[in-house]
């Protein structure tokens, strides 16, 4: 049995936690974090996506988590509506599609219950989910990668994939720092969460305005509500772990719109719930060195902007999965693996990475539609 070492507990670690258990590896994924996730914005699974999705048995929990909008309105600064529409939220596309919209935390719930569940079959295969660890040392040798944890001792595996995201520690120890792969792409993305003053039912907010961009809708039967404050900034020096500093540039963003301007500031005030972010892409020359492979925001973010990070993450660790299996019987198989999993996918992430404009403009409407089936699952 291979061991392989996962370094992020998200979506595109779990899923190919899941999909190698599966295939008969053992698996570790080690999450910095203390305790599973319970926030995030909505997240949206699409086209191969939601295929790869129904294969391992998850597609209908996730239709019954799925968010229940029925349209959107567009204001200005002042709160004024432009426009509004009952067939498309722009966050997620036409309302008809079979295309599933999920909070994240929902998501990440479903494939941790999935991951963790045992039965005779797999009671012993040694997976496991470790929190609040992290890798700080690697070595890649002939006969496996040699791992230094924070808080455990050292450990030997077979091959290591980071999924820990576009600041990844995974890839900066294997392939250098994060600046020679980091594309800015001219704009920072807050989210929070909190209690629904605001009264939305239903129905999603855009607010545009020099200051910022808001999206604001409701969660969880409309208790609550997820706010993303976008605004257009060049490169800044910030830590991405300063979340303080984080907060108070949001928090100005917000005091310098009038719509709903203190229902927005309590709401971040009180929210245990905050995420902040450069908007940019990874963008590497090869997704893999030696026993170490990248997947998801990792390997190739293509920014919050495409709407298309999660169905790619989701992909790439399906196919990488398919890959190591196929290859797992062959001398130096993570290296056929490695190389057809990049083969397959980089056409389809090149096509991702392209939605977003020259100057960081999103998505046109039906864009993703185009491209969103656009990888074969079964090559």
């Amino acid at each position: 049995m291979r061991s392989v070492l996962i370094s992020g507990g998200g979506i595109a670690g779990l899923v190919l936690a899941d999909s190698l258990r599966r295939q008969g590896f053992a698996v570790t994924i080690v999450e910095r974090a203390s305790k599973p996730r319970t926030t995030g914005q909505a997240v949206d699974i699409r086209g191969a996506a939601l295929t790869a999705m129904d294969r391992l048995g998850y597609r209908a929990e996730l239709e019954s988590r799925r968010t229940r909008l029925k349209g959107m309105s567009w204001l200005n600064g002042a709160g004024v509506e432009q426009w509004r529409r009952e067939d498309f939220v722009l966050s997620s596309g036409r309302l008809d599609s079979p295309d599933i919209e999920i909070l994240r935390a929902e998501l990440t719930e479903v494939l941790q219950a999935g991951l963790l569940r045992t039965d005779a079959a797999r009671e012993d295969d040694g997976s496991e989910l470790v929190f609040g660890d992290w890798i700080t040392g690697l070595t890649d040798g002939p006969d496996g990668v040699d791992i230094q944890f924070a808080q455990t001792a050292p450990h030997r595996f077979d091959l290591v994939v980071g999924a820990d995201g576009l600041y990844s520690g995974v890839r900066r120890l294997a392939f250098g720092p994060a600046e020679r792969y980091l594309h800015h792409l001219g704009a920072y993305l807050g989210v929070f969460g909190g209690p629904n003053l605001i009264d939305l039912e239903d129905w999603q907010v855009w607010v545009q305005d020099p200051a910022a961009t808001y999206v604001v809708y409701p969660t969880r039967d409309n208790s609550e509500v997820r706010v993303t404050v976008g605004f257009e900034s060049p490169a800044m020096t910030v830590d991405y772990r300063d979340e303080p500093q984080h907060r108070q540039l949001v928090a100005d963003r917000i005091a310098r719109i009038p719509w709903q301007t203190d229902a927005l500031r309590k709401t971040l005030e009180a929210s245990a719930d905050f995420q902040f972010g450069a908007m940019a892409q990874a963008r590497l020359g090869s997704w893999s060195s030696g026993r170490v492979a990248l997947i998801g925001d990792a390997a190739s973010c293509p920014s919050p902007l495409t709407g298309q990070g999660t169905s790619v993450a989701i992909i790439q660790a399906y196919v990488l999965a398919q890959e190591l299996a196929r290859n797992a019987a062959a001398t130096d198989g993570h290296t056929v693996a490695y190389r057809r999993y990049e083969e397959r996918l980089r056409g389809f992430v090149d096509l991702n990475q392209a939605l977003i404009g020259p100057e960081g403009q999103p998505a046109e409407e039906g864009a993703v539609d185009k491209i969103k089936d656009a990888v074969d699952l079964d090559a």
